[in-house]
């Protein structure tokens, strides 16, 4: 009975080898093995993004070739105005208590903020279309004085008949306001400052804070306009311009354009000074790439921010407030103000691969100066891992062939010269990729500079390895 089964185990295990190396003899098949494997490494280097390198060259490409493409054109001033709050200011305002400013540091006073709200908003001459408070009231503080009427004062100036609409700036999901402090406010309109999930670009909405529905199955939080499309919602109200096609909710996340003044100390008005200052700024990216060198220098906010800047002190320089208006804009167009505070304690700073670190308000001022001036055409978000996987197993079936084509002709080796050739070609695709996505098409893409850099190692290993196993015998 022992040697029956014995022998019939033997039977499988020959004729499963008999199966396994007929079916490998097949030509068909052991190509689509190999190919498929090929595939799965092409899946493995583009999606799992081994050591973050293809965010990372993606970001890195897309950040110097904004650099470069900002330094070609200056822009238009838009209808936008930030107001600063800085440690000059606040302590000029309170003039040794002799001011009208009852702080003289930050944090301020209640009294203080419902001074300052109500002057950017009534009273004035030419008030704008819409203010953002970009002040985090997260919780009262019994320091500061009474939340309750510095919420009626915002409430008031929302019921009048001629009242600016204002925004507050209303956290996220991960910093939400406390339920004390939303109590105490009454029904401010809140805009989110925190958002998760989109890295560098900024989202046309999102959440505030966690919804739950009656039931046991959570809902999905709540989607409401970020502050440069709140606010720009506001001034397409005041003004003659259509924006109809404004859907933050369903519209993609921005990339950010740090744009940059028409200015001779930003822009040279010479082609051939500004063609300097370009290879001159691209020699010191390499260097700094290559060689850990000084870091290429940043363009000066005072000198090439777009918008128009003012700080409170000269807010407040004459006896009634000045205008807020931008110098040049014409008295029938509406602009907004955004308030946002200029102190390195409060560590609200943003990086930029343009003037370097900008206080956080700026963020969502250029975000508006994108869409006032680009409209629906922004710069976008676009994800091109899954076209690159395709592009990939094409190159596949591609450099197989190749492979066969060689063996065929019987070459067995590359001259340098092709070699450099690839190469070149490599590069230039990617310069002119950059090109057609980023000034034609306006997308950031992300996930296809790492397949571009892979390609030559792909290419030099399915040819070795094809080659390797047609010298030994293995295909016909």
């Amino acid at each position: 009975m022992i040697e029956s089964a014995s022998r019939i185990a033997a039977q499988l295990v020959h004729r499963s080898a008999e199966l396994k190396e007929r079916l490998w003899r097949n030509t068909v098949l052991r190509l689509c093995i190999y190919c498929l494997l090929y595939c799965l490494l092409g899946v493995w280097a583009l999606l799992a993004d081994p050591f973050t390198l293809s965010t990372a060259s993606d970001r890195a490409l897309s950040h110097e070739y904004h650099n470069l493409h900002v330094r070609l054109s200056g822009v238009d001033e838009p209808p936008v105005t930030v107001l600063l709050l800085d440690a000059e200011s606040i302590q000029g305002l309170h003039n040794n208590g002799q001011g009208w400013m009852s702080s003289n540091d930050w944090p301020l006073d209640y009294n203080d903020h419902k001074r300052l709200i109500t002057d950017l908003t009534v009273g004035l001459k030419d008030p704008p279309a819409a203010l953002f408070y970009d002040i985090f009231f997260e919780a009262p503080r019994a320091a500061s004085g009474d939340l309750t009427r510095l919420g009626r004062t915002i409430d008031r100036i929302h019921t009048s008949d001629k009242g600016v609409p204002i925004v507050l700036a209303g956290g996220g999901v991960t910093m939400p306001m406390t339920e004390e402090a939303l109590s105490q406010f009454g029904e401010p309109v809140l805009s989110p400052i925190a958002w998760e999930g989109y890295g560098d670009f900024y989202p046309l909405a999102a959440a505030l804070n966690k919804e739950s529905s009656n039931s046991d199955v959570q809902a999905l939080p709540k989607r409401i306009p970020t502050p440069a499309v709140s606010l720009y919602e506001n001034w397409c109200s005041a003004s003659p311009r259509a924006c109809d096609w404004l859907n933050p909710a369903t519209a993609p996340p921005m990339a950010v354009h740090w744009s940059v003044k028409e200015s001779q100390s930003c822009i040279p008005a010479d082609y051939g000074h500004r063609a300097w200052v370009i290879m001159q700024r691209v020699f010191n990216g390499i260097m700094q790439g290559m060689f850990g060198q000084e870091k290429p220098t940043h363009l000066s906010p005072e000198d090439c921010l777009p918008m128009h800047v003012v700080y409170a002190a000269q807010f407040y320089a004459d006896a009634a407030p000045s205008t807020l208006r931008p110098p040049g804009l014409p008295s029938d167009i509406p602009y907004v103000v955004m308030v946002g505070v200029k102190m390195p304690s409060m560590h609200d700073y943003v990086q930029t691969p343009v003037y370097d670190r900008l206080p956080g308000v700026f963020l969502h001022a250029f975000a508006f100066e994108n869409l006032w001036r680009l409209d629906a055409g922004y710069y976008w978000l676009k994800d091109l891992t899954y076209y690159g996987l395709l592009a990939w197993c094409l190159c596949v079936i591609y450099f197989m062939w190749q492979a066969k084509q060689f063996n065929k002709h019987g070459r067995t080796s590359r001259r340098m010269y092709h070699v450099l050739f690839w190469w070149l070609v490599i590069g230039l695709s990617v310069v002119v990729l950059q090109v057609v996505f980023h000034s034609w098409m306006r997308i950031v893409p992300e996930g296809w500079l790492s397949l571009v850099a892979l390609l030559p190692l792909l290419r030099e290993v399915v040819l070795r390895l094809e080659a390797d196993r047609m010298q030994q015998g293995e295909i016909e």
